[in-house]
């Protein structure tokens, strides 16, 4: 029999860019995991066999062959030294992906090795963060206000509207943003 992964990467359909197409929950049961239950199901064996992946709003996954994910941008210098850092957020130490701090990833300098541009995330938590910062901040210039989270303010410094950096944004750096309340 074909062991998970192998099951996986037959349905995938990776297009030019290294990216699945999305795939469905209900597929993923019946192709990939068959006869497993469904209570506490584990996706990290994508991740152990060198890919990423990412959730939609509809539960559906999309895996990224490692040469194209996120992970593959970050200098190996500041991957080595937070591999094994927890989340800024929940604290967790699973399912981590490194994030560079400034959200729009056309103006972030992905060959910096200045570990302070990069902080570890949960990988929900940063693909909300990614969601957020390069489709709507992007197309409308109104930064993340953390009031939707129940924080007192939006913005550590600054306001609303991008005026050209990431800087006092919840997102850019959560942990000094959370420090400072």
């Amino acid at each position: 029999m074909d062991t998970k992964i192998e099951r996986l990467l037959a349905i995938c359909k990776f297009n030019s860019k290294g990216k699945s197409r999305w795939i469905t929950r209900e597929e993923m049961d019946s192709k990939v995991f068959l006869t497993e239950t469904t209570n506490g199901r584990n996706y990290t064996f994508i991740r152990t066999a060198g890919y990423n992946y990412e959730w939609s709003s509809t539960k559906e996954i999309r895996i990224f062959k490692t040469s194209s994910g996120i992970k593959s941008n970050i200098p190996s210098k500041v991957r080595d030294k937070l591999k094994d850092a927890a989340c800024v957020v929940t604290g967790l130490k699973e399912d981590i992906q490194i994030d560079h701090k400034v959200g729009r990833e056309e103006d972030a300098d992905w060959s910096s090795t200045d570990e302070d541009l990069y902080q570890p995330l949960y990988f929900k938590i940063n693909y909300k963060k990614r969601e957020y910062c390069n489709k709507v901040c992007k197309t409308t210039d109104k930064r993340f206000d953390a009031r939707s989270l129940g924080y007192s303010k939006g913005w550590e410094e600054g306001g609303e509207d991008f005026e050209g950096s990431c800087k006092g944004c919840y997102y850019y750096d959560i942990a000094k943003f959370r420090s400072e309340l």
